[in-house]
């Protein structure tokens, strides 16, 4: 009988520590999926940046294009 209860005893442990590796793994997973989820955050945030530099770029482009054409055709 006690033996079955020493059994016992340590397979109740060993449940609990697979059960506490169980949680540590998820929380790894769920870290490295948002570590990922920034990764991707970040990555669109810079396309939108880039969007819009690259607009504001063209909008300078267009102004100055028509300022050059305003000064020679005044004369």
């Amino acid at each position: 009988m006690p033996i079955a209860a020493l059994f016992l005893a340590t397979s109740d442990e060993r449940m609990e520590k697979l059960r506490e590796d169980c949680q540590l793994e998820n929380e790894n997973n769920k870290e490295g999926a948002n570590e990922e989820n920034n990764v991707q955050a970040n990555r669109m945030e810079q396309r939108v940046l880039n969007r819009f530099y690259f607009e504001m770029m063209m909008l300078f482009f267009i102004c100055a294009v028509i300022r050059v054409i305003a000064i020679f055709t005044r004369g």
